[in-house]
Formats: C-alpha cells, structure tokens, sequence
C-alpha cells in the first residue's frame, strides 16, 4: 500500500512540475498574492461580430492592426465572459437562460 501512494505522490509531483513549463512567454504580466502568474485581459474594450468559421482569417483580420479595423457594428463582449450573455446584453438573442430561449439561440454555435 505504501508503494503505491508513493507512487502516486511521485506521479502528482510530475504534473505539477511539468505543467509549470507550459507558461507561454510574454504572457505573463504580474504575480498575484498566491504567487501565480496573471494576465489580466479584463480592462480592455473587447469586442466581437459574427463570422462563418474561417471568415476572419479570409477576410485577413489576424493581419490588420486593431486600430484599422471598423468595430462601429460590432457587439461589446466582457472578458471573462459569455458570448450568450453578450449577445443577450446587445438586444440580439432572448435571455439564453429563460424559457427554451436557449433553443432559439443555437445558431451561435455555427459562428466563431
């Protein structure tokens, strides 16, 4: 039995050093009280519009600075956050969380 929550104990520590390696670098702005590393993406004015899969990148988006892009159409979105409650909050689909509105609201999945 002590063999194998050593064994254990060995496998948990394995994960723990292995998934610390897997920060992305310059993603790391600032530690927090418990010492993790933050990206803090919440302050930023995002926004998002509704595309085909693969529209964006047709449409050479990825390659235009952000200040060239026209946002005037586009929906506020929140991050962190929910594009169903996004889109609710700017009047396109019902309250996803009332009702079988949620049905109605499926289309959202056919969109990047």
């Amino acid at each position: 039995m002590r063999n194998i929550i050593e064994k254990i104990r060995i496998f948990f520590w394995f994960l723990i050093c292995t998934s610390v390696g897997f920060a992305q670098p310059g993603s790391i702005n600032s530690h927090d009280e418990n010492s993790q590393l933050v990206r803090d993406l919440s302050g930023h004015r995002w926004k998002m519009k509704m595309m085909l899969p693969g529209e964006g990148v047709k449409q050479g988006l990825h390659k235009i600075p952000p200040e060239d892009i026209e946002t005037l159409v586009w929906n506020p979105a929140k991050i962190p956050g929910d594009v169903y409650i996004d889109l609710w909050k700017a009047g396109v689909i019902e309250d996803p969380y009332f009702g079988r509105n949620s049905v109605k609201a499926q289309w959202v999945m056919q969109y990047e």
